[in-house]
């Protein structure tokens, strides 16, 4: 029995956005993984907290400027945006993981602020994904045929 096309369109939009997540996710995480077992630790201090950004519902975005030492340059600087200022201090020293090459690439050092995004996305993107697949198998699977019934005796004898 041949299936609808608009059920299978309908299974492909449900379940595309949930794939996506999941990959974009276990590609973060791969590259999160990567720069962790490249990046050089430093200790740093946060030299100036910015407002970046007034938004009208009072989640007002923050710029914290962190700068860490280089062993063989001059201290290196970078912008983490929050929208906590409280979790940045001016002053407060920071764990901070850096590459200098190919590309200067810096992070704050906690597992918090490396993984939550890459995980979360994997997170979401399963179940999703997930629940989709097994709407398609639900939905595409062939339905066993009839079985022939036996013919009904008529009530008047002919």
């Amino acid at each position: 029995m041949k299936k609808p096309v608009g059920l299978v369109v309908l299974l492909f939009l449900l379940g595309s956005p949930g794939v996506v997540l999941f990959i974009v996710g276990v590609v973060k995480v791969i590259s999160t993984a990567r720069f962790v077992s490249t990046a050089v630790p430093a200790r740093g201090r946060v030299v100036s907290l910015d407002l970046l950004r007034v938004n009208q519902d009072d989640a007002d975005t923050y710029t914290a400027v962190i700068e860490y030492p280089v062993p063989g340059l001059s201290p290196q600087r970078f912008a983490v945006s929050t929208g906590d200022p409280s979790a940045y201090q001016v002053g407060t020293k920071i764990d901070v993981l850096y590459v200098r090459t190919p590309s200067p690439e810096e992070r704050v050092a906690g597992s918090h602020s490396l993984w939550t995004g890459p995980l979360t996305l994997v997170a979401a993107g399963i179940p999703w994904a997930g629940f989709a697949v097994f709407l398609g198998m639900a939905a595409l699977r062939s339905p066993k045929p009839p079985t022939p019934a036996a013919e009904p005796e008529p009530f008047w004898p002919t």
